[in-house]
């Protein structure tokens, strides 16, 4: 690194001292308080005066979770009070700066705005790289509270009082608070408040998506990068799951009361949380009715109302740009170790597992999904191959293809894509993986082309600019969204502007989503893009 000096900016709520690199000029604050909350209560605003210093030159604690310092190869302190942000840009005397929100996954159990040691020596939500070339954006990088912290149902237990009705959803309202902080500050750094956009990965973007569907959020983003996750169905969780779960928590730690639990250390928090996340996998009889993934946004109709689709569809996406996708080899690492023939059969039954709530005929599916999924399309892919593509499409990339045809049908921009580059798999046998695009977004130098990844980055940051992908030099080059076509970006050696990506695939699954089922809006919007008998 070189040289540095300081910078300060004064805000309503303090005046933050951060760094200046002077052989780049890029600008950050670390560490920034956003919110501040007790255990299992709602964030409130951090109680400070233009007039307080505040040293921003360091990272900020992050949340509680199961992660070992050795692996991000950074100091990680974590801690309950972890509300904080880290902001990048550059030339902050300039004004009306487009504003980044990059929100982490981690599976709703782990992540952090640091994220791991890259081959540089630096953070990988460093996002110091984004605005060394991009004076116009800033980025800006919250934590927010997971696990059993972000989301637990205390309703069951003894003392339960109003001060806890928004627990199941804390860590989609942290991520509110930090865009509240945003919208009353980011003027001083240079941001514009009215052009900030959301972009994140997995659990990152299952939040982001959720967002549109909290009237609470409206009015305080304007467009929205979803990678490879989406509120909806899977990754949403009914109130009454939330109990099962939150009960079972409760009893392994023999508490009844919110005061004996308040009493409890994190890291007995943290231990039987642990054990709860094993035997979630693949069905076990505790949770033998639970269809979502733990500490997934609930539908508690506080913060997620119980008509959310239709919410989302009549309110929560007018207004707001969408570009999202998925990547063609999501779940492959998980099949890796039965690509061989003789193993196809166990490949299937974890599928089966898996995806339980979506292939039982009493959820609305059908027997022979499997089956139809290997032959389908026309097209040379084994029973593997068919069971990693169900698999990913299930849970990712219907998601995907509801919010494009969402958008789209109300009149906002919507744009998808697909990808699927070669060498970033994590086996001989994997396609592009889950989070592929994260090094190309946030490092420079990923397996990825470098051409490749420069369009890839431009497409980005000029959607958060404009709403429109392509910049000045590839007009028309994305597609949107709509009159009846999937239009979709596949980016492999080369960006292929396709009219849907195997659409007949879809046509088996999306009548399998509850929205579909319980939504007419929905449904009729499907049919509008997708031929569904």
């Amino acid at each position: 690194m070189g040289s540095t000096g300081i910078k300060e900016i004064v805000t309503k709520r303090g005046t933050y001292i951060g760094r200046t690199e002077k052989e780049t000029g890029t600008c950050s604050f670390l560490g920034i308080p956003y919110g501040t909350a007790a255990r299992w209560e709602r964030a409130a605003d951090v109680k400070t005066t233009p007039e307080v210093k505040i040293n921003a030159c360091s990272y900020g604690p992050s949340p509680w979770q199961d992660i070992v310092q050795e692996d991000y190869g950074i100091p990680v302190e974590m801690n309950e009070e972890c509300l904080n942000l880290n902001l990048f840009g550059r030339d902050l005397e300039q004004t009306g700066k487009t504003v980044m929100v990059w929100i982490y996954g981690g599976a709703q159990v782990a992540g952090n705005n640091i994220g791991c040691k890259t081959g540089s020596g630096e953070a990988l939500f460093d996002g110091k790289k984004i605005v060394e070339n991009n004076s116009d954006i800033l980025v800006v990088v919250p934590n927010y509270r997971v696990g059993i912290w972000g989301s637990v149902n205390l309703s069951t237990l003894n003392g339960f009082t109003e001060r806890y009705q928004f627990s199941n959803n804390l860590a989609r309202l942290d991520i509110v608070q930090c865009l509240k902080w945003i919208h009353e500050n980011i003027e001083a750094f240079g941001g514009d408040k009215n052009k900030v956009t959301l972009f994140g990965q997995s659990a990152g973007s299952a939040n982001i998506s959720s967002l549109l569907l909290m009237p609470e959020a409206r009015g305080l983003f304007k467009r929205v990068i979803c990678e490879s996750s989406f509120a909806m169905d899977l990754s949403l969780t009914s109130y009454q799951d939330s109990i099962t779960i939150s009960d079972e928590f409760f009893k392994r730690l023999h508490v009844k009361s919110v005061e004996e639990a308040e009493r409890l250390e994190a890291k007995t928090l943290l231990r039987v949380q642990n054990e709860i996340i094993k035997h979630s996998m693949g069905g076990t009889p505790i949770f033998s009715g639970v269809n979502s993934k733990l500490f997934s946004p609930v539908i508690d109709n506080a913060v997620i109302p119980e008509n959310y689709w239709d919410y989302f569809i009549q309110t929560g996406c007018c207004g707001i740009d969408f570009l999202g996708g998925t990547n063609e080899g999501e779940y492959d690492q998980q099949f890796e170790r039965f690509k061989e023939p003789g193993k196809w059969a166990e490949a299937k039954q974890m599928l089966l597992d898996h995806c339980k709530a979506k292939l039982d005929p009493l959820h609305g599916g059908r027997e022979d999904i499997i089956s139809l999924y290997a032959e389908n399309e026309k097209m040379a892919r084994t029973d593997f191959d068919a069971y990693r593509d169900l698999k990913n499409d299930i849970y990712l990339r219907m998601g995907a293809l509801s919010y494009g045809m969402i958008f789209a049908e109300q009149g906002s921009s919507s744009y998808l894509y697909y990808l699927a580059l070669q060498g970033t798999g994590r086996g001989e046998n994997t396609r592009c993986p889950h989070g592929a695009e994260i090094p190309i977004l946030f490092m420079k130098d990923s397996a990825a082309d470098e051409e490749c990844q420069r369009q890839i980055r431009n497409a980005w940051y000029d959607f958060a600019r404009s709403g429109n992908p392509n910049g000045e030099d590839n007009k028309n080059f994305w597609k949107q969204v709509g009159n009846g076509t999937l239009n979709t970006m596949k980016i492999g050696k080369a960006f292929v502007m396709t009219s849907g990506v195997r659409l007949r695939d879809a046509s088996l699954l999306l009548p399998l989503m509850k929205e579909y089922q319980e939504c007419p809006a929905f449904k009729k919007i499907c049919k509008r893009f997708i031929k569904i008998n």
